[in-house]
């Protein structure tokens, strides 16, 4: 995978990807290993017919439904970030 370089404007386009995404938060159902919204809705199902993968499926799973709320929260933080950069680089 090529390195994305960070600006304003890949920020600006994954948060929007955010935005269109099952609202948060997401849980994962030890039971199935079913990633749910907060109102039921179905995610994703982790499965493997491998009983080796299942400690990963067991990692996996927490990992993917606390980056539904991580991951956009880091998104906003890093443009906001960006964009006190660029008021004190004014000030220089």
């Amino acid at each position: 995978m090529a390195e994305q370089p960070i600006t304003r404007e890949w920020l600006e386009e994954e948060l929007k990807k955010c935005a269109k995404a099952t609202p948060e938060p997401w849980a994962w159902t030890k039971d199935n290993g079913a990633i749910v919204a907060a109102d039921g809705v179905w995610i994703a199902q982790l499965w493997s017919k491998n009983k080796e993968d299942f400690p990963n499926l067991k990692v996996n799973g927490p990992f993917i439904a606390a980056a539904r709320t991580g991951y956009p929260a880091l998104l906003q933080w890093m443009l906001e970030a960006l964009e006190l950069m660029a008021k004190l680089s004014e000030q220089l």
